[in-house]
């Protein structure tokens, strides 16, 4: 298994993984993109409150199909590691994996994150 798998993800690991910046759509989740070298979005939900209002103690990550661009006809996932991220780019992506990999393995200092 790869350490890289169990870094939690946040922000800082966002930005360093290449991640836009955070924009709002409904003041309590927004997005984030990681546009690949063709040009490719893997788009992804930050929410910092659940469906009812209450607020979490720190921000949540999703993939949601609806929300990708272009839509994809599939449900979503938490991503809380970069596992799950990988797992979700494996299955929604498969053609980037390699690239989403060898991003990972240039920016990501692992010792640094485990």
């Amino acid at each position: 298994m790869n350490i890289a798998n169990n870094i939690k993800i946040t922000d800082d690991i966002l930005d360093i993984l290449g991640f836009t910046e955070y924009w709002d759509e409904n003041g309590s989740w927004g997005g984030r993109i990681l546009k690949f070298k063709d040009g490719q979005w893997f788009q992804i939900i930050q929410s910092s409150e659940d469906d009812f209002g209450k607020e979490y103690k720190e921000d949540k990550y999703s993939f949601a199909g609806w929300f990708a661009n272009p839509k994809i006809d599939c449900g979503s996932y938490d991503l809380e590691t970069i596992g799950d991220m990988t797992n979700c780019i494996l299955e929604q992506y498969p053609n980037y994996l390699k690239e989403f990999k060898n991003l990972l393995n240039n920016k990501l200092n692992k010792e640094q994150y485990e």
